[in-house]
């Protein structure tokens, strides 16, 4: 969408930019550069790359994931499978690789949970998550993002499992009230990110 750096730079005097896994290499970044404007990124990934060459607004995403997390053993579940999909930019999106994070819970006391951080397969999530949920007590799905969240939705009406009261599916983003029953989520972006790249 940004193609010349001349009019832009004619009829703005910032920009913000946004988006998940963005590594600096894209070519909107060229007329960000040639533009001359100040930019800042608007996101919650402090962990980008980009961030050395720009400055941001957003939260730790890392400390995000791991509140979403406590709060689950907080309401007393242990089975947690937290559910990663096959993505190259995992580490920087959170700060660590999916083994990592399954260390982290071994070394914290939540071995059942450390084998049950799972990286599935996109063609084939919907039938790794039924064999997931048969051959293992999961009594609560985490989810790297809604739509990961939104896919499980649909498996486990499929499956005839009752949400939440025989599992509970908690997303990362910012959950949904269109979603039968709601989708709960740790909710990672605010509207305080806007006015203070504004200010």
């Amino acid at each position: 969408f940004l193609q010349d750096a001349q009019k832009i730079a004619e009829r703005y005097f910032g920009i913000i930019f946004f988006g998940a896994n963005i590594l600096g290499t894209e070519p909107f970044f060229e007329v960000i550069k040639e533009s001359k404007l100040p930019a800042v990124y608007c996101r919650e990934d402090e962990n980008n790359v980009i961030t050395r060459d720009y400055p941001s607004v957003g939260v730790s995403i890392k400390k995000a994931w791991y509140y979403g997390f406590n709060h689950l053993t907080a309401l007393g579940f242990r089975n947690i499978a937290s559910l990663f999909l096959e993505n190259t930019h995992n580490g920087i999106r959170f700060g660590f690789l999916p083994e990592e994070f399954s260390e982290k819970l071994r070394r914290e006391g939540y071995p059942e949970a450390a084998e049950l951080v799972m990286v599935f397969d996109r063609e084939r999530f919907e039938d790794e998550l039924r064999t997931l949920i048969k051959e293992k007590k999961v009594d609560a799905l985490y989810c790297t993002s809604d739509h990961v969240a939104s896919l499980c939705y649909k498996v486990v009406k499929d499956m005839g499992i009752r949400i939440p009261r025989d599992i509970v599916i908690l997303g990362f983003g910012m959950g949904s009230k269109l979603m039968t029953p709601a989708l709960s989520s740790v909710k990672i972006s605010s509207e305080i990110f806007g006015k203070t790249v504004i200010q």
